[in-house]
């Protein structure tokens, strides 16, 4: 709570009017933003108000956006508190208010962790060092209704004792390590983010363990993919090659090198100094893997196409003619040859008033 608020009066005039407002719950204007305006407080002070009643047990905040606010009965605020064992929790008491060095740890906050222990059964000690994690992330002023949040979610996964605790601790402390490692690896100097510990839980769960995920890092770093959105990418299309580990990935890589080589030299067999395009090695897998054909016989036909007007076009042409007569070998296709089949055409005269009429409405034309 600002102390400010408290000193002069504002968590007061924040209470009485939101009383007053109780009285015409469905207006519009019970906003937040109308608070503040009728107020001249900030939405901030309005929301630390209601969190500090809250922790005097006057008001339940069950929403702040769209703000509801539950009015409590008076005098609930001693008769809602479960009376525990004097000296129970003593110790829990002292270790926790020395964290929570920002405030004043209320009856009502200390009741609320009683309560809390005792239904779900989870251990004081464990309960303080979920506090002391609260409070590293939040700061030492940290909120009550958060830290019972964060308690109840490990509860409701089975994390209720010291032991359970600390192996959720290193779980964290390895996530952070290894996401750290990745970011690195990738070349990445930005600190991690929440968004990184999602994608890595997917990534464990498509069967990508931290050797592995080390070895794509290290690949896109040297293909100038420098993102995680890059690396999930990559990770994306590997998962659906079935491809999981550092050994199928680093025979998958080989295999894909060795036949650009191929593809480079059939490139330059047929006069051609560019780079592979996509193309070229969907026409190479056709006819390499899906033909059979041979890298001498492909070849043999690349020399067939040179100084072609269109050479991968022509030698196309003739893997195909030599597919349809069942050619396999070298010695064969020799034999055969290839000639591509004259086209005649007769051409025809239109006229200007033709062309333009069509030429203007071609992207019309359905094919």
């Amino acid at each position: 709570m600002d102390e400010h608020l408290h000193t002069n009066g504002d968590a007061v005039r924040v209470y009485l009017y939101g009383l007053y407002m109780c009285s015409s719950a469905t207006r519009y204007d019970n906003t937040l933003e109308h608070f503040a305006t009728t107020l001249k407080l900030s939405v901030d002070d309005i929301t630390s108000a209601f969190l500090y009643w809250q922790d005097q047990g006057l008001v339940n905040v069950v929403s702040l956006s769209p703000m509801e606010i539950k009015y409590l009965p008076v005098k609930s605020g001693s008769a809602r508190i479960k009376k525990f064992t004097s000296n129970k929790y003593s110790d829990f008491n002292a270790q926790v208010q020395a964290i929570i060095e920002g405030r004043m740890i209320t009856p009502t906050e200390y009741s609320e962790y009683y309560a809390f222990m005792e239904s779900m059964h989870v251990e004081p000690v464990a309960l303080v060092m979920i506090v002391k994690y609260c409070a590293n992330l939040k700061g030492n002023n940290v909120g009550y209704s958060y830290i019972l949040t964060v308690a109840k979610n490990w509860a409701y996964l089975g994390i209720k004792t010291v032991r359970q605790v600390e192996e959720k601790f290193a779980v964290q402390e390895y996530d952070a390590t290894l996401v750290a490692k990745i970011l690195k690896d990738l070349g990445s100097k930005r600190n991690p983010e929440p968004s990184d510990y999602q994608l890595l839980g997917e990534w464990r769960l498509k069967g990508f363990d931290d050797e592995t995920l080390a070895t794509i890092a290290s690949y896109c770093n040297k293909s100038s993919r420098k993102k995680i959105d890059d690396m999930n990418e990559l990770i994306e299309k590997f998962f659906k090659l079935g491809l999981t580990n550092p050994i199928s990935i680093d025979n998958y890589i080989k295999e894909k090198i060795s036949r650009d080589k191929e593809i480079k030299e059939l490139l330059k067999a047929l006069g051609l100094s560019r780079e592979i395009a996509g193309i070229d090695r969907d026409f190479y897998t056709m006819w390499a893997d899906t033909r059979k054909f041979t890298p001498e016989l492909i070849n043999y036909g690349a020399t067939l196409s040179l100084d072609k007007g269109s050479p991968m076009a022509y030698l196309n042409k003739v893997l195909a003619s030599w597919h349809e007569k069942k050619i396999t070998t070298l010695a064969d296709a020799k034999k055969s040859g290839y000639s591509a089949p004259a086209i005649n055409m007769t051409r025809h005269s239109y006229s200007a008033e033709q062309l333009n009429s069509l030429f203007a409405n071609i992207e019309e034309v359905k094919f």
